[in-house]
């Protein structure tokens, strides 16, 4: 019933940002941008994308690494993909982590160590994302304080845990005091191995720290997209320096779990933080274009996928005819 209620505020959530885009913009303005973009940028986006990919699919490699999991590269590449893919089409922004756990889980692989490698996948990506947004506040003319201070703490926020988990103290009392007054053995045990998983990175700082550069790859790429995408929407264009500061404003603000899938949050974002330069109509282009990146490049996950289902359903014909 709780989720039920979750989902349907995230829907009314999403409708009613929506609602208050279409009152700011003109439609016929907002096609006549769409008729006037330059197809070929839409194309150059994708080198931002690749930088985007490789960056995001080498982090998650690195701390696959770290569990020790064994796993092709291929096969790895195929999981992140798919799941990529199907996160595309789900509410939750943490789908695409639950798919990567669940793929690799119905591969074979130690559930808590993979559970371990997405988590910790996740949590880098958000250190760096708050890391430059609060760079981003800061370097830029904004006279919006409460904003300056939200994104200020879930920085210090994400360094704090950082410390917390990687502390051999708090690792001795979780261990040795809350746990063991644990009642159900069997979570305990879990829920120590799970957090022993985490811990062992103390020991392997080189594998973090490289997860930290290419989570910052990650957002490189994402902001060379934009960047080209503003060139593609003609004059005025923004600069590199705007979006290097700016987008991962935007990007930190889409993680905040209240719409489906960052829609929404992401345009009015778009609109309000590039509406020094850009006027609604082109800001919203842009931001459904970059979504509309992504939602194109996953597609090879999406074929991954279909290949399985007919090699799936080829072995189960081939066992029915005997």
């Amino acid at each position: 019933m709780g989720k039920k209620i979750n989902t349907l505020l995230k829907i009314v959530i999403t409708i009613l940002l929506f609602y208050l885009i279409f009152k700011k913009i003109n439609a016929i303005n907002l096609l006549e941008n769409l008729k006037k973009f330059k197809i070929t940028y839409f194309a150059l986006a994708y080198l931002g994308y690749a930088v985007f990919f490789i960056s995001a699919f080498k982090r998650w490699k690195v701390l696959i690494e770290a569990q020790k999991i064994k796993i092709k590269n291929l096969t790895l590449l195929r999981v992140f993909w798919q799941s990529f893919f199907l996160a595309q089409f789900l509410i939750s922004s943490l789908s695409f982590d639950f798919f990567r756990w669940f793929f690799l889980l119905k591969d074979g692989h130690s559930g808590s160590k993979t559970f371990i490698s997405v988590g910790v996948d996740r949590f880098m990506g958000v250190v760096a994302i708050s890391f430059m947004a609060t760079i981003g506040v800061y370097l830029t003319n904004l006279n919006n304080t409460s904003l300056k201070i939200l994104i200020t703490a879930i920085f210090s926020a994400t360094i704090f845990s950082l410390f917390v988990f990687l502390n051999e103290k708090v690792y001795k009392f979780i261990k040795n005091k809350l746990l063991k007054k644990l009642k159900f053995k069997k979570i305990s045990l879990k829920i120590e191995e799970i957090y022993e998983g985490f811990y062992t990175f103390k020991k392997k700082k080189k594998n973090l720290f490289l997860s930290f550069l290419y989570s910052l790859g990650v957002q490189i790429g994402l902001c060379l997209e934009v960047y080209i995408l503003s060139h593609g929407a003609g004059k005025p264009f923004l600069n590199l320096d705007e979006v290097f500061t700016l987008l991962p404003i935007i990007n930190l603000i889409s993680m905040i779990p209240v719409t489906i899938g960052g829609f929404g949050l992401r345009e009015n974002s778009f609109i309000y933080f590039f509406s020094h330069k850009l006027n609604p109509e082109k800001a919203l282009l842009i931001s459904l274009l970059y979504y509309a990146v992504g939602l194109i490049g996953s597609i090879p996950g999406g074929l991954f996928l279909l290949k399985e289902k007919f090699a799936f359903k080829n072995a189960r014909n081939k066992n029915n005819s005997f």
